[in-house]
């Protein structure tokens, strides 16, 4: 395997040690396998190299040459042992339908092959599961296509964005509180607010949005 390649499967592993194929390499990337296959025979493209940097926070130098530091932005001189450090971890997230969404299982159930799969930088816990991002009621913010990252075990307030199920349906809106009352509001002003129901259930919290091209 060429040596940047091998790089790139060292680094995204040590983020997540579950990034140790093509495959998963791809889905971390949202590319093709035949794309890591590629970069494994013939080394990985620059464009891939900073892709990489984007997505998973692995410096593209280091890929490339092996010099520096092995993630992107990581300091090159002890800082201050006061300063909380943030947790590197990411997770891969299985994106899901609304209807799953609406009654949700743990990722540990799931047959990997059939789903997409999206990673998480985000703190989030293992039972996160993602949406796609569907119609216009949540725009500008949120547009269609846009995928979220949804943690069912993060606490909410008003102001939070919840994926809720009401009546039978899925949906993604704002939480806010009229007094006591639950709302449920979209940002798109052509459409109104709704009065959040007794026998709701908020299937979780919003925690990060996703941007492909």
């Amino acid at each position: 395997m060429d040596k940047k390649t091998e790089r790139l499967y060292l680094a995204a592993k040590e983020l997540n040690r579950e990034i140790n194929s093509q495959a998963s390499l791809a889905r971390a990337l949202n590319t093709s396998s035949q794309v890591i296959k590629n970069w494994e025979s013939r080394g990985i493209s620059h464009q891939g190299a900073l892709k990489a940097q984007q997505m998973l926070g692995i410096s593209a130098t280091w890929i490339e040459t092996g010099v520096g530091e092995m993630f992107f932005g990581q300091p090159e001189t002890p800082i201050d042992p006061n300063v909380v450090q943030l947790d590197r971890k990411i997770r891969n997230i299985p994106v899901v339908s609304w209807v799953q969404a609406g009654n949700w299982q743990d990722v540990e159930e799931l047959n990997p092959d059939d789903y997409e799969w999206v990673l998480a930088l985000s703190k989030v816990s293992e039972r996160a599961f993602a949406l796609r991002v569907q119609g216009d009621s949540m725009q500008p913010e949120f547009t269609e296509g846009d995928i979220i990252i949804v943690d069912p075990e993060a606490d909410f307030h008003s102001g939070s964005f919840v994926v809720v199920c009401q009546d039978n349906e899925t949906t993604f809106k704002k939480l806010i509180y009229d007094g006591s009352r639950a709302m449920l509001k979209a940002l798109n002003p052509i459409y109104g607010v709704l009065q959040m129901k007794d026998d709701a259930v908020i299937c979780g919290v919003v925690k990060e949005k996703v941007k492909l091209y």
